[in-house]
């Protein structure tokens, strides 16, 4: 059995705690490759084996390199990636550039400082370089040739981000190797190792979540959550480094193993000192029964107990960020023109009991969904007050049969009529939603065949494999399921989030191999909050 070669990552000491994430790797890159071909099925392996060799190709693309020749020789077993800040200038004025930092260990110092040699001696042709002393290392990076147009009038003194520096250097000691974006993070990051209450092996943030954590096999990640949303959405840092967080959860930390078909993560939310969770265990203990009326082509499910806390808890952070405020509004505006909803908290704050929510559709503007909940004294009063704000809206609450079963439309009617002159006018129904009483469960539906849909299901009940795979694979003692078929909804999640940053890292060769991602809950600590999440990796 491969294991991690460390506990935690001994990278972290380069690492600013203000950074937004970081991801590490704690075993070599090449026994990564060995664990996923022996999972995956014979018929998958080559086509797996290609690409991880693509990714390797792409991390040294336009180097001249390669990676069996000049990188495998030296490369140890840890592989670290950090987001060092959302704007390394913090100048929003002069755009957004994000200080990334790579840092791998070497087996071999002689051959990894050979090997950037080479990396230097092949970009000096197009690539003015600058070899600089700084805390005790040599640290080399490029600048624009004074041959290109427009670099005459830059001094090496000078270079900021922005200025067009895409590579920086360094190595330091006889274990590590780092990759910058900039000098200034590389300066950066050998401050941080040198001034020990700067780096993230500091943060008591940091630290917390370790205690709690299990030991990774694979490898570990940390999220700063304000400043990881701000890195993705390009907004500035939500409050100053020296005021208390305003928000529900700080600090994200995932401790990642392979499993088979994906990757498992233990996750630990880290709630800040000044906030107070609802203290609370597991909820379930077995798979939500309001799962059967959700059809098997559902791109998206969400299903549990109480949605009413659980969004009365996370509405105020939701709203706290630009970018799901203005989603969320968006959706609002929809449904109150459609409906005369004018709360969130109209749709979801009367459900006490189980409930499952499904989409059906990533092809329309507007996919159908269905919403079962279970029957509660709140559901009856909410289906109430749903017929009150129908009427509110001219629309019609009438009686109708859905696959044997009866039914409540509420729909719109209209006139219609080719000549309204020389034809006799006639009426057209509009659905606007239905609903249906089946057992225990109230289900609601956006059309009539989203809810046959449902009906039909519910009479043999069967939940996509991909959801059915991460359900066996996460802890049977749960708060509930939050599960994404991500290569069918990316094309219609990310331009309705209208987030450039998460559209690019979309496209990263490790997020293009995702297939679905499926969230569980496993209870509340103190100001801790235990989860699980499995990435399904895709199929060949």
């Amino acid at each position: 059995m491969i294991t991690a070669a460390v506990s935690y990552p001994t990278t972290t000491i380069f690492v600013s705690k203000q950074s937004p994430a970081l991801v590490s790797l704690l075993i070599n890159p090449d026994q990564l490759e060995t664990l996923r071909l022996v999972d995956a099925p014979l018929r998958d392996r080559k086509q797996i084996h290609r690409e991880l060799e693509q990714v390797k190709r792409k991390l040294l693309a336009g180097t001249g390199l390669d990676y069996q020749q000049d990188v495998q020789p030296w490369l140890g077993d840890e592989v670290t990636l950090a987001v060092t800040a959302p704007d390394l200038d913090r100048n929003s004025e002069t755009g957004y550039q994000p200080g990334y930092l790579l840092i791998v260990t070497t087996r071999d110092p002689t051959q990894s400082q050979a090997f950037l040699e080479r990396l230097w001696q092949k970009q000096s042709a197009s690539r003015d370089l600058v070899v600089e002393p700084y805390g005790g290392v040599k640290l080399i990076h490029s600048t624009p040739s004074q041959s290109q147009p427009g670099s005459s009038d830059i001094e090496p003194g000078d270079i900021e981000p922005g200025d067009n520096v895409t590579l920086a250097t360094a190595q330091v000691g006889d274990r590590f190797v780092l990759f910058g974006n900039s000098p200034k993070v590389i300066r950066e990051a050998i401050t941080n190792a040198q001034a020990k209450d700067l780096n993230l092996d500091s943060s008591d943030l940091y630290q917390q979540a370790l205690d709690q954590a299990t030991a990774p096999r694979l490898g570990i990640g940390f999220f700063n959550l304000p400043r990881t949303v701000a890195w993705l959405t390009d907004e500035a840092i939500p409050f100053a480094e020296d005021t208390a967080s305003t928000h529900l959860f700080d600090g994200l930390l995932v401790t990642l193993d392979l499993e088979q078909g994906g990757l498992l993560a233990q996750s630990t939310l880290l709630a800040p000192p000044n906030q107070t969770l609802l203290q609370a265990a597991p909820a379930l203990s077995a798979p939500v029964a309001a799962l059967q009326f959700v059809p098997e082509s559902s791109p998206f499910v969400a299903a549990g107990q109480d949605l009413q806390s659980l969004w009365q808890e996370i509405a105020p952070e939701l709203d706290s960020y630009t970018a799901t405020h203005q989603f969320l509004g968006q959706n609002l505006k929809q449904l109150q023109q459609a409906w005369g909803i004018t709360s969130w908290s109209d749709l979801v704050g009367w459900v006490d009991g189980e409930y499952a929510l499904s989409l059906l559709s990533d092809k329309q503007s507007t996919p159908d969904w269905i919403f079962a909940a279970e029957k509660t004294p709140r559901v009856e009063a909410a289906i109430a007050h749903f017929n009150e704000i129908a009427q509110q809206q001219r629309l019609t609450a009438g009686a109708i049969d859905v696959e044997g079963q009866a039914a409540i439309a509420w729909t719109k009617l209209l006139t219609v009529g080719a000549d309204r002159r020389r034809q006799p006018l006639s009426l057209q129904a509009l659905v606007q939603a239905v609903h249906t009483t089946v057992g225990e469960y109230e289900v609601f539906a956006s059309s009539l065949d989203a809810l046959r849909q449902s009906l039909l299901t519910a009479q043999a009940p069967t939940l996509s494999p991909n959801l059915q795979q991460a359900i066996a694979t996460l802890d049977p003692d749960n708060d509930g399921y939050f599960y994404v078929d991500w290569a069918a909804l990316k094309s219609w999640v990310l331009p309705k989030l209208s987030v450039r940053r998460l559209a690019e890292v979309s496209q990263l060769p490790f997020v293009e191999s995702v297939r679905s991602l499926t969230i569980s809950g496993y209870g509340t600590e103190m100001n801790l909050r235990q989860g699980g999440i499995f990435l399904q990796l895709n199929d060949y």
